[in-house]
Order: structure tokens, then sequence, then C-alpha cells
């Protein structure tokens, strides 16, 4: 027989409890979750307002998750032990894999943010299209990810033009260019090709990943970036 306030509880109605309050941990943990998944869709889609709301809701789930687990591990240092059953386990997996998600779309979201910025910069000045260079040794490689590149500018509405060449071709273009990008097999010359061009032009290598699996997106969005890098400068 157990006591609470006072009251005679059985073995089951405290099993029962315990479960229920585990129970909670497992909700508020998936709802946290869920409200940062649907953040990140919210900011791709530039609703900010709805971002904010969602991340709060987010952060409150997890509060009420805290506050729960918190009140289970003071009630073990008192004395009273928890059985540690595969349904705990779980609720603990699903707080931990809320935290990360929360952490991740936070992250996410801050270079959404940037991103849009940078965009809408670009949207705004349409009268001085930006020129992105990517260079490999023949310009072949390179090629196709300059399409997947201008596809994905295409969608966003973003003015930019973009062309592959060879690189014994930079020198003859390097005053006409906003952004020059090595394919990753030319990362040995980054260095040489700073200290003759780089004054006038940023140059970089290309992201090995992104480069491999030709995702024209994130090459475009690094491109982006580095280019507002610039404009500020300028």
């Amino acid at each position: 027989m157990y006591l609470k306030g006072g009251a005679v509880m059985g073995q089951e109605e405290v099993i029962m409890n315990y479960e229920q309050t585990v129970m909670q941990i497992i909700i508020n943990g998936g709802d946290a979750r869920a409200s940062a998944l649907k953040a990140i869709r919210a900011a791709r889609q530039g609703d900010m307002e709805a971002v904010d709301n969602l991340m709060n809701n987010a952060k409150k789930a997890l509060r009420k998750a805290h506050e729960i687990q918190t009140n289970l591990i003071q009630a073990e240092a008192r004395g009273e032990k928890t059985e540690v059953t595969l349904l705990m386990v779980h609720a603990q997996d699903h707080l931990m894999n809320a935290m990360t998600v929360k952490d991740l779309a936070e992250a996410l979201i801050e270079e959404i943010k940037v991103r849009l910025v940078i965009e809408a910069k670009l949207k705004e000045d349409k009268s001085q299209t930006k020129k992105i260079i990517l260079a490999c040794s023949g310009g072949f490689s390179t090629s196709m990810l300059m399409e997947r590149m201008k596809v994905a500018a295409k969608k966003r509405g973003i003015s930019v033009d973009i062309d592959a060449i060879a690189e014994n071709s930079i020198g003859k273009i390097i005053n006409h260019v906003d952004l020059i990008m090595l394919g990753p097999q030319m990362d040995h010359a980054e260095e040489g090709l700073r200290e003759e061009y780089g004054d006038r032009v940023p140059i970089v290598t290309i992201n090995m990943v992104d480069y491999g699996m030709m995702n024209g997106e994130k090459v475009l969005n690094s491109a982006l970036e580095l280019i507002n890098v610039k404009i500020e400068k300028s």
C-alpha cells in the first residue's frame, strides 16, 4: 500500500499515475518536435510571424516536459524509487529528440532569414544582375552544376547570371564577374588565384559534398551569401 496526500494508494493506482506522468513527457516532447518542424516550413515560406509562434509553442512544450522530468528526478532523490520501464526510456528518447530538433530548427531558421534578406536585396536591384562563374579544369563538370543552380535561381525569382568556364579563361573575364567558385578538384589553385585576382573578386572552392551531389540549391545559397558580403563591403 502507498500513501499520497494522506490517502491510501494501491499498487495498480501507483503504476497508473506513473505511466500517465511519463506519457506527458512523450506528448509534450512530440508537440515540441512537431512545432519546430512546422516552424522550419513556415520560415521557408517567409511567414516569420508563424515561425515565432511555432517556436514559442515548441519551447513551452519542452519546458513542460522538463518540469515533469525534474519532478521525477527530485522524487527519486527523496528516496522514492522510480522504475526504469521501456515506456520511460521511450519518453527520454522523445524528449532528447525534440530538444535536438528544436536546436537545429533555430539554427536553420536563422540561415533562412539571412537568405531571404539576400534574395530581397537582389530582387530590388534587378538592374544589376550578379555574375557568378563556376570554374574547373575544362568547364565540363561545372556545367552540370551551373544548370541546377539556374533552375534553383529561377524558382526563387533571383536575377543572377551563372556560367561555367575552364580555368585558363578566368583571366579574360575577371573584371566582369561578382564571384568565382572553383570545383573541388581545383582547390590546389585557389591560393594562387586569390593572390592574383582576390583584390577584384571573391574566389572560393565549392563544398565537396554539395559538388558531388550536384546540389544547385546549396551552392547557390553559398554564392548569394558571398555576393552579399561583397555588396556590403563595397
